[in-house]
């Protein structure tokens, strides 16, 4: 079995809510992406004058242009 491929855990998305059920395994979340139909992204303003998170909804789909074929264990 060849090793394992993870996202890096840098500060901007390391989970700090609930971390024992994290992961960062580019074939779980490119999974979990491309089986949801609509995903929510959300993110904090830079404005300190609106601090309310904004939230978009997304149509969701893990894919490369430069590699078509490529598997849910690739990096995209």
């Amino acid at each position: 079995m060849g090793r394992t491929l993870v996202y890096p855990k840098v500060q901007k998305n390391t989970v700090h809510r609930k971390d024992d059920r994290a992961t960062y395994d580019l074939h779980t979340i490119h999974s979990i992406i491309n089986d949801t139909p609509v995903l929510h992204v959300s993110f904090n303003s830079s404005d300190p004058e609106d601090p309310f998170p904004t939230t978009l909804p997304m149509i969701g789909t893990m894919a490369s242009f430069a590699h078509p074929s490529a598997d849910l264990n690739d990096p995209l």
